[in-house]
């Protein structure tokens, strides 16, 4: 078997590779380390996180070896190495950084965390890397970890703001006040990828109805009758001034609606809650 999934190891194909080094993780086999340890210093970074979790499950202390500091370096080399000015390159650039983020976390070094870090807090930064870099620090456990994921709950972009409250829950961290607990509940339930949750209640908005039609609810020029109608066709709305998503339910049950805007004198906002209001109620 060991034979087999070495030759499988040197193929072509990147899925056959990954398959390969998976099924060699699973036979504990110390033998496999050595080929798999040069994979790691190859330049096949489509396999490296395979790999690189394969090696730890053979042997976890193997992350403390001077092997493996080798190796840890040549990974912090490409996560700390400018993107290229060309377009295409830093495309593939930006795929193998990845690449080399996860696989550092699977080693988990703590010579890792300072550039991990400096990824995880960078708004300039790529979305999935840095999402990749948020991931990997979980599993070095740096004591930084809590701090830069709050900090990410307010980052540029949903996915970056969603993948932190979801590592952040999964932590078992708690808001520190009030504030913080509305962007934690925002970074969750809101995020243009995957607008699916109502703000107020949590419920996830079943299949069949539409969240960007739920959107258009908030065009200014629908008349109120109109408006009526696409909140009982889309069952919810957007708060024209935050973007967050209420379902009809909880539209009907507050006068505010939204808490991240209670209070608000915007004109543009008062309209639209008038216009609401007065559509919930016919």
């Amino acid at each position: 078997m060991l034979w087999f999934a070495l030759q499988r190891l040197a193929s072509g194909n990147v899925e056959t590779r990954k398959k390969a080094a998976e099924a060699l993780g699973r036979s504990k086999n110390p033998r496999a380390i050595p080929p798999l340890v040069e994979v790691l210093r190859s330049d096949s970074w489509q396999v490296w996180p395979a790999v690189a979790r394969s090696v730890m499950q053979i042997n976890p202390l193997w992350g403390r070896s001077a092997e493996a500091a080798g190796v840890v370096t040549r990974f912090i080399g490409e996560v700390s190495r400018p993107y290229s000015r060309d377009l295409w390159e830093a495309g593939k650039e930006t795929q193998v950084r990845g690449a080399a983020v996860r696989a550092l976390g699977e080693i988990g070094d703590n010579r890792a965390v300072a550039p991990l870090l400096e990824l995880a807090r960078g708004e300039g930064e790529d979305t999935w890397v840095r999402l990749d870099a948020m991931k990997a620090l979980v599993k070095t456990g740096s004591p930084d970890l809590t701090s830069t994921l709050a900090r990410a709950l307010t980052a540029r972009s949903s996915t970056v703001r969603k993948g932190a409250a979801e590592l952040l829950e999964a932590a078992g961290w708690r808001p520190s006040g009030d504030r913080e607990a509305l962007e934690y509940k925002k970074a969750k339930y809101m995020c243009w990828e995957d607008m699916a949750y109502c703000f107020g209640c949590g419920r996830r908005v079943e299949k069949g109805e539409s969240i960007f039609g739920a959107a258009n609810v908030i065009s200014m020029s629908r008349p109120v009758s109109q408006l009526r109608q696409d909140l009982v066709l889309y069952r919810g709305s957007i708060c024209f001034r935050c973007n967050v998503l209420y379902c009809v339910e909880c539209l009907g049950k507050r006068v505010d609606l939204c808490p991240l805007c209670k209070g608000s004198t915007e004109p543009a906002y008062q309209k639209h809650l008038s216009r609401l209001q007065q559509a919930l109620q016919q």
